[in-house]
């Protein structure tokens, strides 16, 4: 059970004991006050002088003490050493005494039997009636806190599958029509879950017809760009600042590119294939050393190789695009480490570089879309990492930066891939 329930429960229960204890001391109070002495002395002292004064004139008052109507009354004479009248003494906790000195001077004991003492606790068979009622008002407090935490556990549960990207998810009819507060909470989270939904389904939308209309735009003016360009040779002229246009377009096109892959990583149909992790790893660092010839990544493999179900588009489209991170921000007299490592129940993918690091207050931050280390030496746009990272999570895994004692950068890709039956 969680914190919540223990809370409750031990709120419920407290305020079970505690009424419980309140009215015992009310029902107390009003006993002694409704049985003391001075009550009962005004209430049987008639009573005891009338039969007094008949035991004083001689006569006999056994007789009628034993036919007498009220016997919660009893008299002692204390100079006969006898009972006057009444028979019933009662035991000391259920009877009140006091002292009586007739007009003749003689000394008399007056006895009132009173009721017991009222109880809530229930008189169960046996010597433990404690503990009895005690049970009675744990379990009591048990089901009672079961009942108040139950929809709260689930509210939890759906605010959790909301987190983790599942906004299709709707709780059942039975939270959102309680006629309470918490039926009320029910209906606004998913009136709020189904309204996040569609302004990210109209954000990806945008993004995708605005990234395509681009498109034809930016082509048709690298086109002109380069018709300009040789325009301006065959006059002799100066064609850096034509390049320059050109490279600005390329910088557009390679933005909208980036922004279309994170778009499909957050949004694409995953195609899922039965695919060796090693295979498609040593795929992927094949075409980035064929890009960057003049650079060096090593790789290496451990643990028990094996053929796994998973979104091989999504794969590469992680692993790219951390090694493009490291190769950008590492030396280049520097190589990079891809090591794989396959166990029983999970697969961690480590890409490491010997560049200068990142702040341990900016590591989370780095996932953030157009965020990235100020240098100006380092073309980029900040969407390697976001893009990596929803790649990551589409696949189901996690992705975390540390920076490494001897310097540089380590990226961990932790996947629990489902084996594939061979």
């Amino acid at each position: 059970m969680k914190t919540l329930f223990w809370k409750v429960f031990s709120i419920v229960l407290l305020s079970q004991v505690s009424l419980i204890l309140v009215v015992t001391l009310l029902l107390n109070v009003e006993y002694e006050q409704r049985f003391s002495e001075f009550e009962l002395s005004e209430q049987f002292q008639p009573t005891a002088e009338f039969w007094i004064s008949h035991y004083e004139l001689g006569l006999d008052t056994q007789d009628v003490g034993r036919r007498g109507r009220d016997y919660s009354l009893s008299i002692y004479s204390a100079e006969a050493d006898e009972m006057i009248y009444g028979r019933r003494w009662g035991s000391p906790e259920n009877r009140r005494t006091w002292n009586y000195q007739s007009e003749s001077g003689k000394e008399y004991q007056i006895f009132v039997q009173i009721p017991p003492r009222e109880s809530l606790l229930p008189e169960f068979v046996g010597t433990y009636p404690v503990l009895g009622a005690f049970s009675t008002v744990l379990v009591f407090s048990w089901l009672l806190t079961l009942l108040l935490t139950r929809p709260i556990r689930r509210l939890k549960s759906h605010v959790q599958d909301l987190a983790e990207g599942d906004l299709d998810s709707r709780l059942e009819t039975g939270l959102t029509k309680r006629r309470d507060e918490i039926g009320d909470l029910a209906k606004a989270l998913d009136e709020m879950s189904g309204r996040i939904q569609t302004l990210l389904e109209s954000k990806q939308r945008l993004l995708f017809d605005v990234s395509h209309e681009l498109r034809a735009p930016l082509a048709r003016m690298q086109v002109a760009a380069e018709m300009v360009r040789l325009q301006a040779e065959e006059r002799n002229e100066d064609p850096a600042l034509h390049d320059r246009v050109s490279y600005e377009i390329d910088a557009l096109n390679d933005i909208i590119s980036q922004l279309l892959q994170l778009a499909r990583n957050e949004s694409e149909a995953l195609s899922i294939d039965k695919l060796g992790l090693r295979e498609r790893i040593e795929e992927v660092v094949e075409n980035m050393r064929f890009s960057w010839k003049n650079r060096k990544i090593d790789l290496s493999f451990s643990g028990d190789p094996g053929t796994y179900r998973f979104s091989s588009s999504m794969l590469c489209s992680a692993v790219k695009n951390i090694l493009e991170n490291s190769l950008k921000y590492s030396p280049q007299d520097q190589s990079i480490e891809v090591e794989v490592v396959e166990l029983d129940d999970h697969q961690s993918i480590f890409i490491r570089d010997r560049g200068p690091g990142i702040p341990d207050a900016k590591l989370e931050a780095m996932f953030q879309p157009f965020t990235r280390m100020q240098s100006e030496s380092i073309e980029g746009f900040g969407l390697g990492l976001s893009i990596a990272l929803r790649a990551v999570e589409t696949l189901g895994g996690s992705m975390e930066l540390t920076n490494r004692p001897q310097g540089g950068l380590e990226a961990e890709v932790k996947l629990s891939l489902e084996r594939a039956n061979d």
